[in-house]
This record gives structure tokens, C-alpha cells and sequence, in this order.
């Protein structure tokens, strides 16, 4: 993220090849803040696109980064914490490319205090 803030315009996205067919992953959300984050939550919303760019999930996520004190809940230390949000289960029909898009729905145009948005995939048994 930009030291000045994330713009709400601007739009974090992740492509990833997936080469096998008929699996599923689990979906997290990674987020590293910096103790200068002025808000005790984030509120993002998140599409996922299929290899033909076709919208398979979309969803408004409102997560908690602090406690109701203020104390931020990610772990970390000298004013940086990572906190991890397990989301849902991505079913991969076919190979290719698929794409997650990010962006922030918070009430300032400019979000400070933010210094990494990221996903983490990873494979699930079917059964």
C-alpha cells in the first residue's frame, strides 16, 4: 500500500494460475496495518473471476482488526500487526487464470495506516 493511503479508486488485484481442474482451495485475506490505522475495522469488498473473467463470488467483508479497547487483535510488534481472515472455499473448475479483486469501502477517499493486502490460497481435500 502507498505510505499516503489506499485510494478507494485504486483496486488491489491478484491473478493466479491454476493448473489442476475440479478442486477446491481454501480463501484467506491477509492484512499488515500499522498501529497509525485510525479505524478499529475495515470494510472491503471482494469479486473472484473465473479464467473466462466471468464474476463467481462477490462479497462485502467487514473485519475486525482491533478489540472493542482498541488493541489491535493481529499479531506483530513495534507497530506493525498481521492479521489473517479464513473467507470460503474457492471451487476451480478448469485450469487457468483466476482473479481476485480488492478494494476498500471505508468513509475516507484516502485509507491511511495500511501497509499490506494479500490472499492466501490454499488446497482443500474434496472429500
Amino acid at each position: 500500500m502507498p505510505i499516503e493511503g489506499w485510494q478507494r479508486t485504486d483496486t488491489v488485484c491478484f491473478s493466479v494460475a491454476m493448473t489442476d481442474s475440479q478442486t477446491q482451495v481454501h480463501l484467506a485475506l491477509d492484512i499488515r496495518n500499522r498501529n497509525t490505522y485510525p479505524y478499529r475495522n475495515i470494510l472491503l469488498r471482494l469479486t473472484q473471476e473465473d479464467p473466462e473473467g466471468q464474476i463467481t463470488h462477490s462479497d462485502t467483508l467487514s473485519l475486525s482488526l482491533a478489540d472493542t479497547q482498541g488493541m489491535w487483535t493481529g499479531k506483530g510488534w513495534g507497530g506493525l500487526y498481521q492479521s489473517q481472515f479464513p473467507l470460503h472455499r474457492v471451487n476451480i473448475q478448469k485450469a487457468g487464470e483466476y482473479r481476485f479483486k480488492i478494494y476498500h469501502l471505508m468513509p475516507t477517499d484516502t485509507l491511511p495506516g495500511l501497509n499490506d493486502v494479500g490472499i492466501l490460497l490454499e488446497k482443500t481435500d474434496l472429500h
